[in-house]
């Protein structure tokens, strides 16, 4: 099956090679390919000994000239110069060995990476199975916050998108779909493909296995990482020469001596010695120590960032470079995303922290404020943390999310603010919601409240929610927008005002100015409705729609 571009092909083309159905294979056919294809695991290649990477830090010229000078300065009794040249080769080689080793371990991070679980349909029904007994065929069944177990063409698809930057670089999550691409389809532009080691963060789908193990696209980096650094880089080859130079150099200064001395009548012990002398002065003990020591500064800088370098010479070819070429910003991010600014009634606070930790202040004109002593604010956070579908978690001290990455971040602002999504959630359960279509542009929620009231909450680009809305929460300008009813969480009455063209333009040059910093821009509108209301319908998004 190598080889078979599984994107350019309709769901029943796909089902048709594989020799699958829509329900799945039955339990002896996908047994029968098991033992054909084997576990679908990443494997581990050839694994290298800690002292194989230890040993292979004596491998340098230079090192072999140092090992030579040592041994020979222990012959003639100069047992101290001996003991300094040994001592700086095996720390040399220390420093090596424990960069090495740990870069090693990068192969085993990515075998991590599958799934434990998975579900797939035998026979129409759902069985959980481990995800080392997918075969190529199985249909899966997936749903938002699943990790995918096995490379994958998409047969049904509803708000499905997986994020995709542990394989692409992109930090944005991908939109899935059925229907077929062109052949020549890019990896990061095959949307209609699921990839092992990502994760659904919205939606649910089905998909037929097309690959597993190392015959998926992880599996690819797995064997580009198992056949690394075989490739001498431009410093290795430097030290190289320069060790086979100094090595010849210094054995011509030896026999220059030795022939100088016989043309003088000298003893030829006498000589031997100071052509020895003379040979184990000329190399630079302090050398391959030194470089080791900056390259490994320069590899902690790169830990610290968390990237990985395998071999040490290599960070001297990496600073080496002027120029990076790629094709966008997204393959170059954290993919973290954090609330930076709350554009309130005409007012701009500046949200402090970094990443996934729900750690910062807001601040107003640098000065700190209390989120709780601002009504308008809770409520914008409660509606950023109700329309919303990722989770926030921690694990061992560490904050990371399930789900969408701008979606997190609000979630997080709303944690700052000391709201709790669970208890958030627990009093406000959804009853009904819209998708975010790319079409739309928009996201809608219906909540039940804890009186029986509704609350809908809209999310989208700012221009589309601005222009469904017929209000705008203000201070005290225009006129009121009546049987808006809008309530801050701890009870407090909020101002809602007809929308006017001067509003509507405050709040685009908002947007354009936010947009010009390189944020991302997002707009949110709610609606207060009474208890019988369950489903959303065009009507509840017109008239009585708030901007936030």
């Amino acid at each position: 099956m190598d080889g078979t571009p599984w994107h350019a092909l309709t769901p029943e083309e796909v089902l048709q090679r594989l020799e699958s159905r829509p329900e799945g294979l039955d339990e002896a056919e996908a047994e029968r390919r098991r033992e054909r294809y084997g576990a679908n695991t990443i494997r581990a290649g050839r694994r290298v000994s800690p002292a194989r990477i230890f040993l292979a830090q004596f491998t340098s010229p230079l090192i072999y000239i140092l090992l030579i000078a040592a041994a020979i300065s222990f012959a003639t009794g100069h047992g101290l110069d001996g003991w300094v040249i040994l001592a700086i080769v095996i720390l040399n080689a220390l420093i090596g060995f424990f960069q090495e080793y740990r870069a090693e371990r990068a192969l085993e991070a990515l075998r991590a990476l599958a799934a434990p679980k998975a579900t797939v349909l035998r026979g129409g029904e759902p069985v959980e199975i481990e995800a080392d007994q997918l075969v190529p065929g199985d249909v899966l069944m997936i749903a938002a916050g699943d990790r995918v177990p096995a490379d994958a063409r998409v047969l049904e698809a509803a708000n499905l998108q997986s994020e995709e930057a542990a394989l692409t670089g992109e930090s944005t999550p991908t939109r899935k779909h059925t229907q077929a691409l062109a052949p020549d389809a890019s990896l990061g532009e095959r949307e209609n493909m699921l990839f092992l080691g990502t994760t659904v963060v919205t939606g649910r789908g089905h998909a037929v296995v097309t690959a597993t193990g190392m015959e998926t696209e992880m599996g690819a980096i797995a064997r580009e990482v198992e056949s690394g650094g075989v490739t001498q880089t431009p410093l290795q080859r430097k030290l190289a020469g320069l060790g086979g130079r100094l090595g010849i150099a210094a054995i011509l200064l030896a026999l220059l001596l030795v022939i100088v001395g016989l043309t003088r009548n000298l003893p030829l012990e006498e000589l031997f010695f100071m052509g020895v002398a003379a040979a184990v002065s000329f190399i630079p003990e302090g050398l391959p120590a030194v470089v080791t020591v900056v390259l490994a500064v320069g590899v902690q800088r790169m830990v610290r960032r968390h990237a990985i370098i395998r071999k040490l010479p290599a960070v001297e070819t990496l600073g080496s470079a002027t120029f990076i070429c790629t094709d966008k910003t997204g393959t170059l991010t954290k993919n973290e995303m954090t609330v930076r600014s709350v554009w309130l009634r005409g007012e701009e606070i500046r949200v402090e922290g970094e990443g996934y930790a729900p750690e910062g202040d807001f601040r107003l004109e640098g000065e700190r404020v209390e989120p709780s002593d601002e009504p308008g604010l809770m409520l914008l956070l409660r509606a950023g943390a109700l329309c919303n579908d990722a989770r926030l978690r921690e694990e061992e001290g560490r904050w990371s999310i399930a789900g969408d990455p701008t979606e997190g971040a609000l979630l997080v602002a709303a944690t700052k603010a000391g709201i709790s999504r669970a208890d958030l959630s627990a009093y406000y359960p959804r009853v009904d919601e819209i998708p975010f279509d790319p079409d739309e542009r928009y996201m809608a929620t219906l909540h039940a409240g804890p009186e029986g009231e509704r609350w809908l909450f809209v999310k989208g680009a700012p221009e589309r929610v601005l222009e469904m809305s017929t209000c705008i929460l203000s201070n005290d300008e225009g006129e009121a927008c009546p049987g808006t009813g809008l309530q801050a969480p701890g009870g407090e009455s909020l101002r809602a005002r007809a929308l006017t063209p001067d509003m509507g333009t405050r709040v685009y040059e908002a947007n354009h100015a936010l947009a010009a910093e390189a944020l991302r821009v997002l707009g949110f509108a709610c609606r207060h409705l009474p208890s019988d209301v369950d489903k959303i319908t065009p009507e509840l998004m017109g008239e009585g729609l708030v901007f936030l």
